[in-house]
């Protein structure tokens, strides 16, 4: 406070107020403050105000309702959120076409929605797919058993064919059938492929009684884009396949003592037989998941089937059998005739008789009775079981005589 003389110690006295009692409370005050003082008192009566300690019990009661209320909204979002995981859209697949049968407690349902929780599931009559999150499919063929389950990595999944054939487009979807397990290499979006475990269902077909009784068979896999790695578990042996290429469980031996291997698959020609005629094993001939396929060894332990079709079948099991008697012919040598022809062939038993100059080499062949032809060159005389051996096991020599060497 500043009095009219300029002196902000000295105020003007009031009424009542002698010298002696300034005296005595100047005294008292003691020293004077500094300009600032005002202001600091100013900003600490503030920084009390804000504080949480300073404020009034009806604010504390305010915000103590307040948070509860917030922690309530936030119990009930969260809760929301619960639900929500337990059935994620990510974990869905959306049934296209006509809808699937869902095997619910002791029963199929028809369902057009599926979860990826391990459930049964069968396609009967009729066409559909399953469309997953990412825009991954599933096609089961009519007569089809599967399973859909989620995969060890977040945004995979696992399917399971128990019966019948799927085809399978997308990187996220592996692939389990039997004891062979199929996964997409690379993440491309370009894999596509076709599994089959047994053949179709035949039209009209009931759904099997229970998910555990579809029947097990053969396991094969067609890579239609992209690729995969193609592994059996319970020996670790695997393939890696791209495009048009196809592996399988192939038999191996006959009656009790078969096994089954995991080998490349391809389709039965000519020159399959003559690679037969040539020494690569046929380890098996037979019907398996629907279709006849020849298997053959490489000599390494691995094998390779190739499968016939069913309009050639019986082409199919002549060409074999005649390059397996070529090769058996070759291998033999009983097979083989040291000593001159016309003196071991009577004239009686040659029903044809070929002579040809091919280059530098003289070619003479006999066709006997007994159906065994003899051939002589300069690189010595061969008698093989038939014309077809004899023409399996030297095709450049004698190609050009088929049509000579036709029985007549």
């Amino acid at each position: 406070m500043t009095n009219a003389d300029g002196d902000h110690r000295t105020p003007p006295l009031a009424d009542g107020c002698d010298a002696r009692t300034l005296i005595a409370l100047r005294a008292a005050s003691g020293p004077a403050p500094d300009d600032d003082a005002a202001a600091r008192i100013a900003a600490g009566a503030w920084r009390r105000a804000r504080s949480p300690g300073a404020r009034s019990d009806w604010r504390r009661v305010l915000r103590g309702r307040a948070l509860r209320a917030a922690a309530a909204v936030l119990v009930v979002a969260v809760g929301s959120l619960g639900v929500f995981a337990l059935d994620p859209p990510a974990a869905a697949f959306a049934v296209e076409g006509a809808p699937i049968q869902m095997w619910k407690g002791d029963r199929w349902v028809a369902a057009r929605r599926v979860h990826a929780d391990d459930t049964a599931l069968y396609a009967a009559e009729g066409v559909r797919t399953l469309r997953g999150p990412d825009g991954a499919t599933i096609v089961p063929q009519p007569g089809t058993t599967l399973r859909i389950a989620k995969g060890e990595t977040r945004g995979t999944f696992r399917v399971e064919i128990l019966a019948g054939t799927a085809q399978v487009t997308g990187p996220t979807l592996f692939v389990s059938m039997a004891d062979v397990d199929v996964a997409p290499d690379g993440g491309d979006g370009a894999f596509r492929a076709l599994f089959v475990r047994g053949g179709a269902a035949a039209t009209g077909a009931a759904p099997p009684a229970f998910p555990a009784s579809a029947p097990a068979a053969f396991a094969r896999v067609q890579v239609d884009g992209g690729s995969a790695r193609v592994r059996r578990r319970s020996t670790g042996e695997f393939l890696d396949l791209t495009a048009a290429q196809s592996a399988a469980l192939l038999p191996v031996g006959e009656g009790p003592g078969v096994r089954l291997q995991l080998g490349r698959l391809g389709t039965f020609s000519t020159d399959v037989a003559l690679c037969i005629a040539s020494g690569s094993p046929v380890v098996d001939v037979g019907r398996t998941g629907g279709d006849v396929i020849a298997v053959l060894g490489d000599g390494g332990g691995a094998v390779h089937g190739f499968v016939i079709d069913r309009a050639e079948v019986r082409f199919a099991l002549d060409e074999i059998n005649t390059a397996m008697l070529a090769r058996v012919a070759r291998a033999s040598i009983d097979m083989q005739v040291d000593v001159d022809v016309a003196g071991s062939v009577s004239d009686d038993d040659v029903t044809c008789e070929i002579r040809r100059t091919l280059g530098d080499t003289s070619l003479r062949v006999l066709v006997l009775r007994s159906s065994d032809v003899v051939v002589e060159s300069d690189g010595g005389v061969r008698r093989y079981p038939s014309v077809e051996a004899a023409l399996a096991a030297e095709p450049e020599r004698l190609g050009a005589l088929r049509d000579d060497l036709a029985p007549r």
